[in-house]
């Protein structure tokens, strides 16, 4: 199914961005880091329209804000 691919798909990009942020300290660095690693797959995998690729993103930078705030 289309919407469970995409699903993990979110799921996937957001931990990513909890991940390269642990390692690597910057929260804007993470977004950038984690986008480029994305981007090339996302068109691929569903996420064509605007408001899917906005969604995208802010699952990556709600993943690289998670180690933000303790």
């Amino acid at each position: 199914h289309k919407t469970q691919g995409l699903f993990a798909f979110l799921c996937i990009s957001w931990c990513m961005g909890v991940l390269i942020k642990s390692i690597q300290g910057s929260t804007t660095a993470a977004i950038i880091i984690v986008t480029s690693i994305v981007a090339p797959v996302a068109g691929a995998v569903g996420f064509q329209s605007p408001i899917s690729l906005s969604l995208l993103l802010s699952a990556i930078a709600g993943g690289a804000m998670m180690v933000s705030h303790t």
